[in-house]
C-alpha cells in the first residue's frame, strides 16, 4: 500500500485523517511543520503527500517549492484558505476543510488509477469510500 507523509498543523484533524487513511490500509506518518515533514522525506521516500495549506515553516507552497531541484511526489494539498494560495500547480489538487477522510481517499484514487490496491477504493452503498 502507499507510504503518506501527512503535513498539518491541526494535531487533531492530523490524528483523525491519520487513523481513516491507516484503516483503508496506507502508511501514514505525520508531520506538524516544514522542516519536520523535510526530515521524514530524506529518511524516507513516500509515495505520496497529504498537506495542509499553512503550517509552521511556510506552508504546501514552500513545501512545493522545496522539490524544485528533484522529483516531486504527488500531492493533495487539504485546506481552509485557498483563497490565500496563489502559487500552487494545477497538477496538484486541492481540498477545502470541512473535508473528510472520504475525499482525501477520492484523491488518491484519482492519483493513482493504475495502481491495484488502489483501485478497490470507490464509492460504497451508503456513499462511503474505504
Amino acid at each position: 500500500m502507499l507510504d503518506i507523509v501527512l503535513v498539518e498543523a491541526d494535531s487533531m484533524f492530523c490524528e483523525l485523517m491519520s487513523v481513516g487513511l491507516k484503516a483503508a490500509g496506507f502508511d501514514v506518518r505525520c508531520a506538524e511543520n516544514l522542516p519536520d515533514t523535510l526530515e521524514l522525506l530524506k529518511a524516507k521516500s513516500v509515495d505520496m503527500i497529504i498537506s495542509g495549506g499553512f503550517y509552521d515553516g511556510g506552508g504546501a507552497e514552500a513545501l512545493i517549492g522545496s522539490f524544485e531541484n528533484s522529483i516531486r511526489p504527488p500531492i493533495v494539498i487539504i485546506t481552509g484558505y485557498l483563497s490565500q494560495m496563489e502559487n500552487i500547480p494545477t497538477d496538484i489538487p486541492v481540498l477545502r476543510k470541512p473535508c473528510d477522510v472520504d475525499d482525501v481517499l477520492l484523491e488518491i484514487s484519482n492519483l493513482f488509477p493504475d495502481r491495484e490496491e488502489i483501485k478497490t477504493l470507490g464509492p460504497k452503498p451508503g456513499g462511503h469510500i474505504v
